[in-house]
């Protein structure tokens, strides 16, 4: 005898289905989803109908997939692709705390590591899901991108120097020195305009110009900084405090994942409620 349910558990040559059947003691059955690619209406229809026909004949109850095949898309793991720029500790910090994140969403992330500002140019263009993080003035030029409204970081801009002597009494300081940046902080490049001669393209060529003298001061992220002299042995190198700045940082999703930005915002603001995130910055920067 043919099973009412037998059209349901075999699917089709292009749509193949598994619908595993078991027969506990209880007398229940128990009918599940394992795989499915798409339905086309019939069999759809066709494995509703037999589903009421087995829950009709068969005493117990049939947990059948039909919310899986009704919801399946929003509730599997979807990975987004993020860009972030190559060299920046800020973003590959960022990334360790937004897998995290997406990870509590039912998402997962890959992460795509850019040359300076082409890594948020290709997000605003939407050949990327978002950006990993950046400053929130940055949208005005970028209007395809919407910014997740939880603080990714908070990221201090501080000096170092040979010169231990130097009194930091905000950004005015940097113009009493000869200076160095790392091209693509835009923030930090407006503030250096005149010494744009003097930039480079990495924070390993930043400290070697500062320890062979040729510039007296670097102007960076105290996180870049602080990982920088780490990878190198440079005793007389030393950073400045107190900071010139802090700023925010902030998590940014091209405008066609914008529905996800509530769900990642209270991920965010979860971890830092229950230490997920303070754990996460000790990890990465060793302090």
């Amino acid at each position: 005898m043919v099973s009412p349910f037998d059209s349901c558990h075999s699917g089709s040559a292009t749509h193949p289905l598994r619908f595993p059947i078991a027969k506990p003691d209880n007398g229940f059955i128990v009918c599940w989803m394992a795989e499915q690619s798409s339905f086309s209406g019939t069999e759809f229809n066709t494995c509703h109908q037999n589903c009421v026909t087995v829950l009709r004949l068969v005493p117990g109850i049939c947990l059948i997939a039909l919310f899986v095949i009704l919801f399946g898309a929003q509730v599997s793991a979807e990975t987004l692709k993020l860009t972030m720029r190559a060299d920046s500790e800020a973003g590959k910090l960022g990334t360790q705390i937004l897998i995290e994140a997406y990870r509590r969403t039912g998402h997962k992330i890959e992460v795509m590591g850019f040359p300076g500002a082409r890594a948020i140019s290709e997000a605003n263009r939407g050949n990327s899901d978002g950006e990993v993080v950046r400053l929130k003035r940055v949208l005005k030029d970028f209007p395809n991108l919407r910014v997740v409204p939880e603080p990714l970081l908070e990221v201090e801009t501080s000096i170092a120097s040979k010169n231990h002597q130097i009194k930091v009494t905000g950004w005015e300081t940097v113009n009493n020195y000869s200076a160095t940046t790392v091209r693509g902080y835009k923030s930090i490049e407006k503030r250096l305009k005149a010494q744009s001669g003097n930039f480079t393209n990495s924070v390993g060529s930043a400290l070697r110009m500062l320890q062979f003298d040729r510039v007296e001061i670097l102007v960076l992220s105290k996180l870049d900084l602080l990982l920088g002299l780490k990878k190198v042995n440079y005793p007389d190198i030393k950073i400045i405090e107190p900071s010139i700045s802090k700023v925010l940082l902030f998590h940014m999703l091209h405008k066609s994942k914008a529905e996800l930005i509530p769900a990642v915002s209270k991920a965010l603001s979860e971890m830092k409620a229950d230490g997920t995130y303070q754990r996460i910055l000790i990890a990465y920067t060793g302090s």
